[in-house]
Order: structure tokens, then C-alpha cells, then sequence
């Protein structure tokens, strides 16, 4: 392990992302969700898991990050061929920090429920 690595059991990605410039995972949703919560841009190397394929793929459609197609064969040299153009190209980390902003645009709960309190009592009643 070089002197740069530090070998843990576990962390946090939400501790973690925010130091990172990318991230190299899985495809799970709590990765990729996580991910575009901080704004990192993703190279995703789907597990095999039925969902994490089609979700590799719309990180990369979303422009957010790049997949492998077989994770099985992938070679050192193409996982790091990715990981540079993700670091190197400004549009994914761009494209990531749109994203980021939009979630954080987005309502929350409780920015919602109060307007759906009012409009469920306004219309209490009325025929469809």
C-alpha cells in the first residue's frame, strides 16, 4: 500500500466525500446518491446487482461520471484510463456540482407537507 493510502474497516462517505476530487464505486444507490449529494464526479464498476447496471449507465448519461461495461475484464490500465478523464475533464465535475445544486433546490418535507395540509383541506370534499 503506498504512504498515501491509509487502509480502514470502514468510513462514512458522507465524511469522506468532501475531500475527494472522485470516486471509484459499486453502482449502489446510496454510492451514487452520496455522490451527487457532494458533487463528485463517478466511475462506476457495476456488482453484478440487477439495478447497478442501468444505474452506471445514467451516471454517464447524466454526465456526472464515466462506467466500465464489464467489470469482470476490466484492466488496471482502463480503470485508471477513466478515473484520469473524470479528473481531467471539467465538464464531470461541472455536470456533478449542477447536480449537487439541484438537490439542494429541492424541497424538503417539510417545506412540502404544510402545502399539501392546505390544499387537502381546501379541497376536502370536492368531487374529482
Amino acid at each position: 500500500v503506498p504512504d498515501n493510502v491509509r487502509v480502514v474497516d470502514f468510513v462514512s462517505l458522507n465524511e469522506l466525500l468532501p475531500s475527494c476530487s472522485a470516486v471509484v464505486h459499486q453502482g449502489g444507490f446510496g454510492q451514487v446518491q452520496t455522490a451527487l449529494a457532494h458533487g463528485v464526479p463517478q466511475v462506476v464498476l457495476p456488482n453484478g446487482q440487477w439495478d447497478t447496471v442501468p444505474r452506471a449507465r445514467q451516471v454517464e448519461e447524466f454526465g456526472v461520471g464515466l462506467s466500465v461495461a464489464d467489470p469482470d475484464r476490466v484492466t488496471p490500465e482502463e480503470l485508471r484510463a477513466k478515473l484520469v478523464r473524470v479528473l481531467d475533464e471539467p465538464s464531470f465535475a461541472e455536470r456533478a456540482a449542477a447536480v449537487r445544486a439541484e438537490m439542494l433546490a429541492t424541497p424538503t418535507p417539510s417545506d412540502i407537507v404544510p402545502v399539501l395540509e392546505k390544499l387537502t383541506h381546501e379541497h376536502r370534499g370536492t368531487p374529482r
